[in-house]
């Protein structure tokens, strides 16, 4: 919930595949993060890009409260990433989602 970016990575196809179907996200979806502490983070996606595995520059801060969800992309492939933007719209306390 802070300034900056929250980079999350996960594989498509191996290990479980807990990023699968990350490529079907898209502008306005909310993502739900439970932290340790017990609050919800709630982000919206704003946008979905490729990149080159070589940019590294997508992982550099900003004035933004953002989370990235980052994968390799095609599925059973290394060639490219697939990153998703999302920014914060909401913390929630331990039990309230209302």
């Amino acid at each position: 919930g802070e300034t900056g970016r929250c980079t999350i990575s996960g594989h498509r196809t191996t290990y479980g595949a807990p990023f699968n179907r990350v490529d079907e996200l898209s502008a306005e979806d909310l993502i739900y993060l439970d932290s340790v502490k017990g609050e919800t983070y709630v982000y919206a996606v704003t946008k979905q890009e490729i990149v080159k595995p070589t940019d590294v520059h997508i992982l550099e801060g900003n004035d933004k409260k953002e989370l990235l969800l980052t994968a390799c992309h095609p599925k059973y492939s290394a060639a490219y990433r697939i990153i998703i933007y999302a920014e914060l719209v909401n913390i929630y306390p331990i039990g309230d989602l209302s």
